[in-house]
């Protein structure tokens, strides 16, 4: 007669009806551990959400005090702008420098036998100082600020299709037939690159008007920037002020990116602490359930039940406990964010309530890993010893 020992199997059905009828039968215990997770997850959504609010709030801010440019555009066409219209704005408060441009549209340039298109512009003001131009070789005895006498400066892109000679030898160019001598060719003009490609021409120019746009340029003291932007208006058509709408010009490329960066450090620092808090919490909250279990376990021992069986089922209650957790906190964390309006407009990924339950998963597999390894050492006896 053949004897053999009779191992247990573990039937996916089974077991998670055995899941199942477990968790029913004491909520308490998954609710405890879902509900730590729901906490850490939903605390790592707010912390996210709000802080990329805040994140764009000071990023803004930054650029705002660092600005040293700005642009108002005439958005009413009807409105005439004064003849000393780039010195009234020179005179707001914190702004240092002004110019006036009227595109004038494609015109014929030529000069030299050379024959050109060229956007042509209209100009008031200290052009140089307001764009921060770079014009090497200008003749001594231009006025960097405002030409008395008709003249233009050539982007460096029109004075090499003009094949133009050396500003100092006095070269002139024409637009539509009317001579202007050059005052200046562009070589840098990190505001406004399109000048690189543009003639300018003095007010007293006798080139025919278009009917392009007009834009003042400033350039201001910094954290001055937003303020001149909403008095230009008012300085140039204190009736009508609507007609003329400034903005500031943001460079965030380098302190607002270094602000940018450490925020967002910080945020995911902030919300990795959060985790792993839910994390060790799950772990505990586990842990003593799976103490106060020692006879439960005990008796599936003696009934036949595996170690690898004893693992699976607290791994898969935990498990199941996260996932429940992770939605809910999710969700709970976006209700947050976008009931509370910080400095800035909450901004909340949608990518955050796709990762909240696999993030819940996970926790609930990393912190109850520990403690099914424990349930799997609990032996047969434990059965008895409460007895």
């Amino acid at each position: 007669m053949m004897t053999g020992t009779i191992r247990s199997r573990l039937r996916i059905r089974a077991h998670l009806d055995d899941v199942g009828s477990t968790v029913l039968s004491r909520p308490g215990r998954i609710a405890t551990v879902a509900a730590l997770t729901a906490v850490g997850i939903g605390s790592a959504v707010a912390v996210l959400g709000l802080a990329e609010a805040t994140r764009v709030s000071v990023s803004d801010r930054f650029a705002a005090q660092r600005s040293t440019f700005v642009t108002a555009q005439l958005v009413d066409t009807s409105v005439e702008l004064p003849d000393d219209a780039a010195q009234r704005v020179e005179n707001i408060n914190g702004a240092t420098a002004a110019v006036v441009l009227t595109e004038l549209g494609q015109r014929d340039v030529s000069s030299g036998g050379f024959t050109s298109q060229a956007p042509v512009v209209r100009f008031t003001g200290s052009l140089e100082a307001a764009l921060d131009l770079n014009v090497p070789g200008q003749p001594a005895d231009a006025d960097r600020s405002i030409v008395s006498g008709g003249g233009a400066f050539v982007g460096s892109g029109v004075a090499r299709d003009l094949s133009l000679g050396p500003v100092g030898l006095g070269p002139t160019v024409s637009v539509d037939g009317i001579p202007c001598p050059v005052l200046g060719v562009i070589t840098s003009s990190p505001e406004v690159p399109a000048l690189l490609t543009s003639v300018l021409v003095t007010r007293s120019a006798e080139v025919a008007l278009g009917g392009g746009s007009t834009t003042i340029a400033v350039q201001v003291d910094a954290g001055y920037a937003n303020s001149v932007a909403r008095s230009v208006g008012d300085a140039l058509v204190p009736n009508r002020p609507e007609a003329i709408e400034g903005s500031a010009v943001f460079d965030t490329s380098s302190l607002g990116g270094q602000v940018d960066s450490d925020v967002r450090d910080l945020v995911v620092v902030v919300a990795a602490v959060v985790l792993a808090g839910a994390v060790l919490a799950g772990g505990l909250s586990a842990y003593s359930s799976v103490t106060s279990r020692r006879p439960e376990i005990g008796l599936r021992r003696v009934m036949g039940a595996r170690p690898i069986h004893i693992f699976v089922l607290v791994l898969s209650e935990t498990c199941l406990a996260g996932l429940l957790g992770g939605f809910t906190g999710g969700w709970a964390g976006a209700a947050l964010v976008l009931s509370i309006r910080p400095a800035g407009e909450p901004i909340l990924d949608p990518r955050y309530l796709v990762a909240a339950p696999v993030l819940g998963l996970t926790i609930g597999l990393v912190s109850g890993f520990l403690p099914a390894i424990g349930a799997t050492r609990i032996s047969p006896s434990a059965a008895f010893r409460y007895v």
